[in-house]
């Protein structure tokens, strides 16, 4: 990743800002040293990511997940 960051398209920086959820506009502030808060993923982002990845989990995995979900903590 590091070879082609200076030719990098604005079509892909638009993409992995928003894979990683972050804002466009915040990475000038970024880039200066600005923290930002931290992104806590939505149900959406969660289901999202869960239906895109679920197939390739094993079934020990998926119960794992479950109980996690389900747990008090």
């Amino acid at each position: 990743m590091l070879n082609g960051v200076g030719r990098a398209s604005v079509d892909n920086i638009i993409i992995i800002c928003r894979h990683l959820g972050i804002k466009i506009k915040d990475l000038e502030e970024m880039s200066k040293g600005a923290n930002k808060e931290q992104y806590e993923p939505s149900f959406d982002d969660l289901q999202m990511l869960i239906a895109r990845n679920g197939k390739s989990l094993s079934l020990d995995q998926k119960q794992a997940l479950i109980k996690s979900l389900l747990s008090d903590d």
